[in-house]
């Protein structure tokens, strides 16, 4: 085998090493994607997706900014809210009869509360009332500490 093959033979086996290892690496990143996807219950999802609006709900309070992308975000939170309303909490989940029956109707006046104070920050965006935006948030905010004071398990 002469210098040129010899190189050949380098260069093919270390790229074809790179390749694998880079397959594995996928795999691995794929696999962990699927394990954190299995692990979100719609519970989650909609806990989240109402957060993540909640985010950028306070943000946009702060600076004024009641345009497109703050609408959206409150439609977006009402879809997840009325969804998440029909749902059970894990606290509730462990509990049967007329507990389980109270905590969930306690959970769904909370949520529908959380609906009613989303739909008139709809409102307030609509009419560009900056000042009714920014009380909304701060009742968002109280409605949130209720909700999570009363439904979520300390850990």
């Amino acid at each position: 085998m002469n210098r040129t093959e010899s190189n050949r033979t380098r260069w093919t086996t270390l790229l074809m090493t790179l390749a694998f290892a880079l397959s594995l690496g996928a795999l691995a990143l794929n696999q962990s994607a699927t394990a954190q996807e299995e692990d979100e219950t719609p519970m989650v999802k909609h806990m989240t997706g109402i957060n993540d609006g909640y985010k950028l709900l306070r943000r946009a309070a702060r600076s004024g900014d009641l345009g497109e992308e703050t609408l959206a975000a409150v439609l977006k939170m009402q879809k997840h809210t009325l969804e998440a309303k029909a749902l059970t909490p894990p606290i509730a989940a462990k509990l049967s009869g007329d507990a389980k029956e109270k905590m969930l109707n306690g959970y769904r006046m909370v949520m529908a509360k959380l609906l009613g104070e989303l739909a008139n920050l709809e409102v307030a965006i609509r009419k560009a009332d900056a000042e009714a935006a920014k009380k909304s948030v701060s009742n968002l905010a109280l409605i949130k500490k209720e909700g999570h004071d009363a439904f979520i398990e300390d850990e």
